[in-house]
């Protein structure tokens, strides 16, 4: 059975794909008509793609997400920019 964790946004929602196998770049902002805005590849930028295991909204402008190998990354989804970036494991 597949699972999805979201935060909603006024215009846009963050999406969190988890499964059996959780797939890399599992997260994905999706507009009001369900176009993709942007992937989570797009805005955090690895040698090799990498799968989220954790997603929630801290702020009206931004999301906490953590990698499968324990950084955790705190995300502005408009600017589609990092903001910190941590080591949790």
């Amino acid at each position: 059975m597949n699972e999805a964790k979201k935060a909603i946004f006024n215009d846009m929602t963050v999406v969190l794909l988890m499964g059996k196998k959780i797939p890399v770049d599992n997260i994905y902002a999706i507009n009001q008509t369900g176009e993709i805005i942007w992937r989570i590849g797009d805005i955090i930028k690895l040698p090799k793609p990498e799968a989220y295991v954790a997603l929630s909204k801290i702020s009206s402008r931004e999301i906490r997400v953590i990698s499968s190998s324990g950084i955790l990354y705190v995300i502005d989804v408009f600017a589609k920019k990092i903001v910190s970036k941590q080591i949790v494991k």
